[in-house]
């Protein structure tokens, strides 16, 4: 976890190799529009982990890199990042701390950065925990989520997200939780 949070560092410090945001004279509304869509859908904090409640002496710590393909001949893309030329897909690093609260709350808060073109953002999570995760109960949790992009020139982007999980843990001596969930 060590080499994984340290490689994570790194990569989050290091400035934006060849472009930013800066839209074209040229962009249109519908082009932000669809820009801002696109992104949005990569910057909203999701939910990776099974429905179940940390617990009040409970918390998670994590590191991730995701990865999101785009379709970078788009014009509303090109014309976004200061060179011209966007990437074919966004490389996500962001560091996550979620932390359990008695009555089957938890909260979340996540730092991260859209490597190129330089996107950092933050956001926050609040999550119920409806159903424990029993015998023969599966977990199932509420979750509203926001973020927002900071330190970008020409872009203040927020997402709002409100989404139902559902996991099972699985008996026979195995840590294997399957999971799932829906939301907007």
């Amino acid at each position: 976890m060590k080499k994984i949070t340290l490689v994570f560092l790194i990569l989050w410090a290091v400035p934006a190799a060849a472009s930013d945001i800066s839209f074209a004279p040229t962009t249109t509304q519908g082009d932000f529009r669809n820009f801002s869509e696109d992104l949005g859908s990569i910057l909203i904090y999701r939910s990776i982990g099974p429905a179940v409640s940390l617990g009040i002496t409970g918390f998670n710590l994590g590191a991730e890199v995701i990865a999101s393909d785009i379709d970078e001949n788009k014009g509303y893309w090109k014309k976004a990042v200061s060179d011209r030329n966007p990437p074919s897909y966004l490389t996500n690093t962001r560091v996550t701390f979620t932390k359990g609260l008695p009555l089957d709350l938890d909260v979340g808060i996540v730092l991260g950065k859209v490597l190129e073109p330089a996107i950092p953002y933050f956001g926050a999570e609040v999550r119920y925990a409806i159903l424990k995760d029993k015998a023969l109960v599966p977990g199932l949790h509420i979750r509203g989520s926001y973020s927002q992009t900071f330190d970008v020139n020409q872009l203040d982007l927020r997402t709002y997200a409100l989404d139902l999980s559902v996991s099972k843990g699985c008996g026979l001596g195995l840590k294997i939780t399957p999971y799932a969930g829906v939301g907007g």
